[in-house]
């Protein structure tokens, strides 16, 4: 289907791939139906140590993809404006965004609707 060899259809000559595209064009507009959710899975996984111990905390949501790119670059920039961030030189995100901060930010924006966490950690009993 994605050749670019033309072939007869019905009389015309067109390749596999620009048939394709001319129907997939068509089908596309009546099967999108307002009510389904649009977007993507959207996961941050915090590992570490906390009190000696090992612990994850997981975050999860759905946003779209655009969004869930741009907002939190622009968020960050925004924070180091502000002076909100103050760790000279180039580091890793993670070295130098104060997490807790920058997570309820971002939250507070909407753009990945409910949020959920989850945590995982060492035990010694129950």
């Amino acid at each position: 289907m994605i050749s670019n060899e033309k072939i007869d259809m019905m009389g015309m000559e067109i390749t596999p791939v620009d048939f394709l595209a001319k129907f997939v064009g068509r089908i596309i507009p009546n099967s999108i139906d307002e009510s389904t959710p649009e977007g993507g899975a959207v996961m941050v996984v915090v590992k570490g140590k906390k009190g000696g111990k090992e612990i994850t905390y997981e975050f999860s949501g759905t946003a779209r993809m655009k969004e869930a790119t741009a907002t939190p670059a622009a968020l960050a920039a925004v924070m180091m404006a502000r002076g909100e961030i103050i760790s000279p030189g180039v580091k890793a995100p993670e070295d130098g965004v104060p997490a807790k901060k920058f997570l309820n930010k971002l939250m507070k924006t909407g753009i990945f609707g409910k949020v959920w966490m989850s945590i995982r950690k060492e035990i010694d009993e129950l």
